[in-house]
């Protein structure tokens, strides 16, 4: 047996296993997995099967699941995932309409046993039913036990149609059957409606004050009357839901709250030695009860039982339930710690905006400064999590109001997140210095939560300057941290680090691998900003190793998670990754109206860095389209806006094509001074991927100097990087160049190989634009 985790570990080592289990299963044959009545899973079921969905795409596998539409409103959890399977085309919905006549005839005949039935009697049905196919067979149900449908002579016969009384309802069909069964046995049914859609006999009989052997004569009834099932040994299960909602509708509003109350009693002493366990279940049956303060006690177990397996949408239910209570008690010190307990889990699940809106309204509600500065810290870190400047006001003033010798952990984040704004204002140094600090203040006390950030910004702070060894010493201290405290959300975060630097030296398959895992961790707890930002690492990466097609797809569908969880930064950053894919698949009315949006995006959140990606997204697709000018001007103003910070990563990765702008609009010194810098700095950083790029620039700057020789030299150290890299869009370009140099020296041989090898490898990944203008040169 696998040893004992804590339940957050359970919870992820479940996901791998069943997935695991599915995919062994599918391997030999293939698999089919029906699921029916998907409307009843729960959040918790509904993250499993979208991790089954997206771990198993590739194997033969398909998912056929069967759910009632009516059921979804916009909160229910079913409703949100189905959106989110359908914008990653995990899934297809195929409606299922009623049964058309033909359809009825053919159920009824199956129903009897026969090859077909009258005409006239499947127009009845099919009048009445309107090929409802729960309907239809309630009402034969109804018919038979009514003796108007009858077995003789070892075959069915029935009265006339005329003669026949076809009730008009489902609810009327059940209600007939109903009425056949002892008051005894509708009693428990009674009971049992308000336990659930299954229950256990122990509970059945610890909320009823009816003998076990009477109520195991009840059972008896309703199970031949095919209302209900035994399952396993003490589980009991009604045929149908409907029933269920019929027999549960019955008791008028003052008899159910107090069979609620009943209920809730008897379990709550059948399981007092685990109540805990029991939570969720106490919880309905105490606030349908009326029962508030046991209700509010038992919701709160619930969610925080939810929250630490990280079933979020579980947890939001249960603390909304906690609020109804403590608003109807009027205990408004209740109401702070769950408006705070709502936020942090809106914090982890998005959008960003509720966690703001939650710790307001807990924030306000608190009258103890030293409280209300810990809950201000954590608004100034969900502020600070998507760089909105808003947040610098609740940091300094979470400083003023935190105790440093009894709240030092608090002071940390605080100043962790001062470092974050030093971060985005390209201040790098300035904010390591900080983290240093919170780091100091933070380690005695161990808290996962605060330290996971400080060592993820300490990795992004040295990632910016790219000091790429330190960056991911960090991310993998965050990754040790997280795995020593059973803190997934950690792990996620060093992953994403080591994802980014992975892709800036131009380790693809690397970043691939450890985006993967950021997803993973992120899809098992439920956590979209985590999601999110995996799937902005992936895109990035498919783009810069030529999978462009990919990287447009999986950009497009970053962009909408961004904008739901209401992170801006990683929105703009993939709409440039987007802009850059729709450029090199020619798709340029797409990557001009995405450009115009992009600009003034980035000049509202007023980030440097980000204006600049910006600005060198924009100008990536306009050297594809050979205006020079244009693109020359943006990346000038990229240059005012890193000038004055410390940032070295962007300038890095932009510098090569600002060199090929330079070189086309003829300021050649210019090009060759601000490449050999680039060549320089992505040495220093160990960024081949940046200094192939470089490389090929500089080529291009020799030939325009007449110097062939330095030319060739140049552009094979370019293709020999690239390569390694196994980077084919940008190996299909040097290719391309050194194809240029040859036929220039009249090498038409050599030439002709490189652009056929360019050809080849511009056509594979589908960048057409490049293959348009290598056809114009070749």
């Amino acid at each position: 047996p696998n040893p004992p985790l804590p339940p957050n570990e359970e919870r992820l080592r479940l996901f791998d296993n069943v997935s695991r289990f599915f995919g062994r299963l599918a391997d030999e044959h293939g698999l089919l997995l029906f699921i029916d009545d998907l409307h009843w899973a729960d959040q918790g079921t509904l993250s499993l099967l979208y991790y089954i969905l997206r771990d198993l795409r590739q194997k033969r596998v398909m998912v056929l699941a069967a759910y009632r539409e009516i059921e979804l409103d916009r909160t229910h959890p079913l409703a949100a995932a189905l959106v989110d399977w359908n914008r990653e085309r995990l899934a297809t919905r195929i409606p299922l309409n009623r049964l058309s006549f033909e359809d009825t005839g053919a159920m009824l005949a199956t129903l009897f046993g026969q090859e077909s039935v009258s005409a006239e009697f499947a127009q009845a049905m099919y009048a009445e039913t309107e090929g409802n196919p729960f309907f239809l067979e309630e009402v034969v149900k109804a018919l038979i036990e009514q003796g108007q449908i009858y077995r003789e002579n070892n075959q069915w016969e029935r009265k006339e149609v005329s003669e026949l009384t076809i009730p008009q309802s489902v609810k009327e069909a059940i209600g007939r059957r109903l009425n056949r069964l002892s008051k005894a046995c509708v009693d428990m049914l009674h009971t049992a409606a308000a336990l659930g859609k299954d229950f256990l006999f122990s509970e059945l009989a610890a909320a009823s004050s009816t003998d076990e052997d009477l109520l195991l004569n009840a059972l008896d009834e309703a199970a031949a009357a095919q209302l209900l099932y035994a399952e396993g040994r003490e589980s009991f299960v009604f045929t149908h839901d409907k029933i269920r909602e019929v027999l549960y509708e019955e008791l008028n509003p003052i008899r159910r709250k107090r069979m609620h109350q009943r209920i809730g009693e008897g379990l709550e002493q059948l399981h007092s030695a685990d109540v805990q366990a029991y939570a969720q279940e106490l919880a309905h049956h105490f606030t349908e009860s009326g029962d508030l303060t046991r209700g509010l006690r038992y919701a709160k177990l619930a969610a925080e039982q939810a929250r630490r397996l990280f079933a979020l949408e579980d947890a939001l239910r249960y603390y909304e339930k906690c609020l109804e209570a403590a608003e109807a008690l009027n205990q408004p010190g209740d109401l702070a710690w769950i408006y705070q307990a709502l936020a942090e889990v809106y914090s982890i699940r998005g959008p960003v905006s509720k966690a703001i809106e939650h710790y307001d309204l807990a924030i306000a509600l608190t009258p103890d400064p030293k409280k209300r500065g810990a809950i201000k810290a954590r608004a100034g870190a969900e502020y600070a999590s998507v760089g909105d400047a808003r947040g610098i006001d609740y940091i300094n003033e979470a400083l003023q109001d935190l105790d440093p010798e009894t709240q030092s952990n608090e002071v940390a984040l605080a100043t962790a997140m001062l470092a974050r704004y030093y971060h985005y204002r390209a201040i790098h140094s300035k904010a390591i210095e900080y983290l240093e600090k919170a780091r100091a203040l933070a380690e005695p006390a161990q808290d996962p939560e605060t330290l996971s950030l400080i060592y993820s910004y300490l990795a992004g702070a040295h990632q910016h300057l790219t000091q790429y060894k330190e960056s991911m010493d960090w991310a993998r201290k965050c990754i040790e941290l997280g795995n020593r405290t059973q803190a997934p959300q950690a792990v996620a975060y060093g992953y994403e680090f080591l994802a980014e630097d992975s892709m800036a030296m131009g380790d693809w398959r690397e970043a691939l691998d450890y985006a993967r895992q950021d997803r993973e961790i992120g899809e098992k707890i439920g956590a979209k900003n985590r999601i999110t930002w995996s799937m902005y690492c992936r895109a990035y990466a498919e783009l810069l190793s030529g999978d462009i097609t990919a990287a447009e797809k999986d950009a497009r569908i970053t962009r909408q998670m961004a904008d739901e969880i209401g992170d801006t930064r990683v929105a703009i950053m993939t709409n440039g990754l987007r802009i850059m894919a729709l450029a090199d698949l020619g798709r340029d009315d797409e990557a001009a109206a995405l450009a115009s949006q992009i600009l003034g995006e980035a000049d509202q959140i007023q980030h440097a860095t980000i204006q600049a990606l910006a600005l060198h997204a924009v100008s990536y697709w306009q050297i594809g389209n050979g205006q020079y000018q244009t693109a020359l001007a943006h990346y000038r103003r990229a240059e005012e806006l890193i000038s004055g910070t410390e940032n070295v990563w962007m300038p890095m990765m932009y510098r090569p094509y600002l060199g090929l702008a330079l070189v086309e609009a003829g300021h050649i010194p210019e090009a060759e001074k601000i490449l050999t810098e680039t060549l320089a700095v992505s040495r220093k950083a160990n960024s081949r991927f940046c200094e192939a790029q470089a490389l090929r620039a500089q080529s291009q700057v020799h030939a325009s100097l007449n110097q062939p020789e330095n030319a060739l030299v140049a552009v094979n150290q370019s293709i020999t990087l690239l390569s390694t890299l196994d980077c084919h869009l940008e190996l299909a370009r040097s290719l391309a160049q050194r194809a240029r140099l040859h036929k220039a020296q009249g090498n038409d041989p050599a030439a002709q190989n490189d652009f056929q090898l360019a050809r080849e490898l511009f056509q594979k990944i589908g960048a057409v634009v490049d293959e348009r203008r290598l056809t114009a040169l070749g």
